[in-house]
């Protein structure tokens, strides 16, 4: 039996696990980067320490942050919202809640679905 084919004993219905995607840390993306560019991966690196918390407070401040050939990323406003409760017949109230959201640009999308014909092939990209 195979890592991709092991099934999830816990669920009633049984589901086949994913293997595990690769994950790739700061410094080999450091390192793929520095490959592409003039900049050494130290200095790449550097700039990778520093991104989260540069784009943390620009999207905090309610900033979009577009990286061309990725995408925009926002805050998703979340809405307060209500539901009754099929268990105890009361209305329960759920907190509105911000989320991460990334709509990513026209190039990428046509390479994650390169069968989708909704984007014509000279789309161009949203400005923000």
């Amino acid at each position: 039996m195979t890592n991709d084919m092991i099934t999830d004993q816990d669920s009633s219905s049984a589901k086949l696990k994913q293997p595990k995607k690769p994950r790739i840390s700061r410094k080999k993306l450091g390192e793929a980067i520095s490959n592409f560019t003039s900049y050494h991966k130290y200095e790449v690196e550097d700039i990778l320490k520093a991104l989260p918390t540069v784009m943390t407070d620009l999207l905090m401040s309610g900033a979009r942050v577009k990286i061309d050939g990725l995408g925009t990323f926002y805050i998703k406003k979340g809405a307060t919202r209500t539901f009754l409760s099929t268990i105890d017949g009361k209305e329960h109230t759920v907190k509105s809640k911000d989320t991460l959201a990334l709509k990513p640009d026209n190039e990428l999308r046509r390479k994650l679905n390169p069968e989708d014909t909704g984007l014509p092939d000279d789309a161009s990209e949203d400005e923000d």
